[in-house]
């Protein structure tokens, strides 16, 4: 994610953490907590109830927040990338070449875009029919992939 939306996600995160910071009592956590503007903090995993909630709470409060966005920024681009790993067949490759293949995800890996090329034929891909909505999805996703790969390979 990138642009304006990640942005926006960003400060949102500042603006409810610096609200949670700023609370001085145990009470006025709760409260805030407890106001519909906070009741996202069920899908941050922040479950208890209100009243239990200590101002000491707040650094467990904000980290819980933040790791909740963090996860939450970053899965619109995992899911894309999944997506044109299986359009591109990216899985096929690893079964092929699981020896091969697995030092693309090792920390100091040696395998470069260059290899990848040579060892998976692009046109293998399986698409929907032409002119069919799914098609048009497909395509665009297998354009972002093969972009991203070479914008890696410019970086390699």
């Amino acid at each position: 994610m990138h642009g304006m939306s990640e942005v926006f996600l960003a400060t949102c995160v500042v603006f409810v953490c610096m609200q949670v910071t700023a609370c001085i009592s145990d009470e006025e956590l709760q409260a805030l907590l407890n106001s519909p503007a906070f009741d996202f903090r069920f899908n941050c995993g922040i479950g208890e109830t209100s009243s239990t909630i200590r101002i000491s709470d707040k650094d467990k409060i904000v980290n819980a927040m933040i790791l909740h966005f963090t996860i939450l920024a970053t899965t619109t681009e995992l899911e894309q990338m999944k997506q044109g790993l299986t359009i591109q067949k990216f899985n096929e490759l690893m079964k092929r070449h699981p020896l091969i293949m697995r030092t693309a995800f090792q920390a100091r890996s040696n395998l470069t875009c260059s290899d990848i090329e040579r060892l998976y034929n692009h046109n293998s891909a399986e698409l929907a029919a032409v002119g069919t909505d799914k098609r048009e999805r497909q395509e665009a996703i297998l354009h972002a992939f093969t972009k991203y790969i070479h914008e890696l390979k410019g970086k390699s």
